[in-house]
């Protein structure tokens, strides 16, 4: 484990339901916003008899709400601590310093 992964400060309980809470609202807004854009264009073209772009609609937001869901779950740094690659946005502890050294010495 290196230094930056243990310097992390772990999320808090709040940070952690706010993040779940908008990954579940990504997916219920995908299948509603493009369920109504088929309902919207089932109506606007008179297919009275079927609804094919309603239906087209709520399978399409529901795979694009599930690939969301799944890369918000995850990716690295998704539980509080950074993943392999993934320093918070933070540079690295030492940022060159034992190589600045080498070349002194």
């Amino acid at each position: 484990m290196s230094a930056d992964q243990r310097d992390e400060k772990p999320r808090s309980a709040w940070a952690e339901a706010i993040r779940i809470s908008d990954l579940g609202l990504r997916l219920v807004g995908s299948v509603a916003v493009l369920t109504g854009l088929g309902v919207w264009l089932d109506r606007r073209l008179a297919w009275t008899t079927f609804p094919v772009f309603a239906i087209t609609g709520a399978f399409l937001g529901f795979a694009g709400g599930m690939v969301a869901l799944v890369r918000g779950l995850t990716r690295p740094g998704a539980n509080g601590s950074a993943g392999a690659g993934d320093s918070g946005g933070k540079p690295p502890a030492d940022s060159g310093a034992a190589q600045r050294k080498d070349r002194r010495e």
